[in-house]
């Protein structure tokens, strides 16, 4: 049985397919290695439990790093594997929409 927010998200996505749907994962590097290893799969290849279930076509995996001098860093051969984006925010420019739940 997936677990509830990808069954949500799969939803969510379903219902809304000309939209693009952002699953964020915040703070990866203030978990402990093991637990960020369980998330190298669907940030890495958008998959969970070996491929059995994929993410959305139209879902975009996002990570953010932790703000803080106390993390675990991700291991460098997993680390090269993504792409790095720096920006400055602004909500003003971004298009986007809640959800009311």
């Amino acid at each position: 049985m997936p677990p509830v927010w990808y069954t949500d998200l799969v939803a969510k996505c379903e219902s809304k397919p000309d939209k693009k749907h952002i699953l964020y994962i915040e703070n990866i590097t203030n978990v402990d290695p093991d637990v960020q290893s369980l998330f190298y799969p669907i940030m890495l290849n958008r998959s969970l439990y070996n491929g059995i279930r994929t993410l959305p076509e139209n879902c975009v995996v996002v990570a953010k790093d932790a703000d803080s001098e106390y993390y675990y860093p991700i291991p460098e051969q997993i680390n090269k594997n993504f792409s790095h984006i720096y920006y400055d925010e602004n909500t003003k420019d971004f298009d986007y929409e809640l959800d009311d739940e």
